[in-house]
């Protein structure tokens, strides 16, 4: 169990880096996984007056910490395992953005890696039971500047009850 565990762990690893790839040399050199980068632009856009492309940052922003939040919420439900789930939503997103037109604007053409990416590293990172190994994410979306802040107002423990945050 562990051994096939770590095989889907390598793979998702190597699809991770090829969609960082992919993403870096067809999107302008923007990495779609790198939340870093979107924060400074978008900070940039702002004091620059450059307000469609603050806005199309701030989206992909949104799209990011929706893709952490998921991975916080979704296991209250019937969704325990989200590793199946994140390969699912990893491979339409690599479909969608083959899809798009070559002439659509980066950051919006990143919109669905900007969901699929901080899934898949936040669904890897957790541990899904006491038998199966914690794996670091395979992708590096782990050391996002959006993923602690997202992640951190984690619901109570239990099944279906209301969303609280902690206390400071």
């Amino acid at each position: 169990m562990v051994q096939a565990q770590r095989r889907i762990h390598f793979t998702m690893a190597f699809i991770g880096g090829f969609l960082g790839v992919y993403t870096t040399l067809r999107f302008a050199g923007l990495f779609g996984s790198a939340q870093t980068a979107n924060l400074i632009y978008l900070a940039t856009d702002l004091l620059g007056g450059s307000w469609t492309d603050m806005l199309l940052r701030l989206g992909g922003a949104v799209l990011y910490m929706a893709g952490i939040a998921l991975t916080v919420w979704l296991p209250l439900g019937p969704v325990r395992d989200l590793r199946r789930l994140s390969v699912g939503i990893d491979m339409a997103a690599a479909i969608l953005v083959a899809l798009l037109p070559a002439e659509i604007s980066p950051v919006l053409g990143l919109y669905p890696l900007f969901f699929a990416m901080p899934f898949n590293g936040t669904a890897f990172l957790a541990r899904t039971s006491s038998s199966a190994p914690a794996f670091f994410p395979p992708t590096i979306s782990a050391s996002s500047p959006w993923r602690w802040p997202t992640q951190s107002p984690k619901p109570t423990s239990g099944p279906r009850r209301p969303f609280t945050a902690r206390r400071f």
